[in-house]
């Protein structure tokens, strides 16, 4: 297995029919993968890591940088997203090895703090994540403000 990174020129070409089979309907209609190749750009900003065997782009897997305020700090962060592997290519590996040298790649240019929303809880907790407290929500009605509503 051989492991890289991708430019965003290669990314419609590589990633995007990875996604496309992970996280659209199937088969993919010709205007929803014209519409997902439009929207490169918005990806551009992405690291997304591909595992390859021969030169076949079997999995992948990328990291959004952003920022995240913790207490008062504001810190680089990436969240991790689009972490798949094709059919033929699961249960050997693939998307943990990505994982694993995508959170180094993260770590490494200086992002310290990372998120997802795992398929599957338990195959991100070897990797340090752990869920957040159940959420809790609260409703109230706000003040009506002088001048503003009747």
């Amino acid at each position: 297995m051989e492991i890289r990174r991708l430019t965003a020129d290669e990314r419609p070409e590589v990633s995007l029919p990875i996604q496309t089979y992970a996280f659209q309907a199937s088969p993919p209609d010709d205007r929803l993968a014209e519409r997902l190749r439009r929207n490169q750009d918005y990806y551009a900003g992405n690291l997304t890591l591909v595992a390859e065997e021969d030169g076949v782009a079997l999995a992948d897997a990328s990291a959004i940088p952003m920022r995240q305020n913790i207490r008062g700090s504001v810190y680089p962060m990436a969240g991790i997203a689009g972490v798949a592997t094709l059919p033929l290519a699961r249960r050997r590996g693939y998307a943990s090895a990505l994982v694993t040298r995508l959170l180094d790649q993260m770590r490494d240019e200086g992002h310290v703090v990372s998120t997802l929303y795992p398929f599957r809880p338990s195959f991100y907790e070897r990797f340090g994540y752990v869920g957040l407290p159940r959420t809790r929500t609260v409703t109230f009605t706000p003040p009506r403000w002088r001048g503003c509503c009747p």
